[in-house]
């Protein structure tokens, strides 16, 4: 696919492939390859101008950088994305509805990313901060299910390690 994107000058679409590329190798662990894919994927997709894949390549070059225990490269990397979110509102809010909640479960997502990577880093007051945030902008009418489930565990995890037990409700099945 790469050769013929090459050949028609389709830079979208090679862009979106060296994307792919990228997913494939942080899926395997090969966080190197990955990096180096996903920063090729970054620099065309600014070139082509677009938002959609960059968000998404911004937010897989937080989780490489995230899983390589690169923190703070992968905080730069989640920030772009929440950023260029922001940057685009507007125009975020004059698309249809369905892209609209497309690009708040985005931003969800990546603020659970941000909340796993102070959760990885033991930083757990922080992680909650970043659950919760994610948990504000899922709401009822665009919630991920299984997004929703995981800030929830989360944030029980980060009160068991906090040892804040106040509050927290676990249903026990009785025998």
């Amino acid at each position: 696919a790469e050769k013929a994107y090459l050949k028609t000058k389709d830079l979208k679409g090679l862009a979106i492939t060296t994307l792919h590329k990228g997913y494939v190798f942080h899926t395997i662990n090969d966080y190197s390859s990955a990096e180096l894919e996903l920063l090729r994927a970054k620099k065309m997709l600014i070139e082509s101008n677009n938002q959609k894949y960059l968000i998404h390549t911004y937010n897989t070059l937080g989780n490489t950088y995230k899983s390589s225990f690169n923190f703070k490269k992968a905080l730069i990397e989640y920030n772009n994305g929440l950023q260029l979110i922001k940057l685009n509102k507007k125009e975020i809010a004059a698309l249809e509805e369905i892209k609209e909640e497309e690009y708040k479960i985005e931003e969800a997502v990546i603020l659970n990313n941000i909340g796993n990577l102070y959760l990885q880093s033991n930083k757990y007051k922080l992680a909650i901060q970043f659950y919760e945030k994610s948990l504000r902008v899922l709401n009822l009418r665009n919630a991920d299910v299984n997004l929703f489930i995981a800030n929830q565990a989360s944030i029980l995890d980060c009160k068991l390690n906090l040892n804040q037990l106040e509050g927290i409700e676990i249903p026990i099945k009785e025998i």
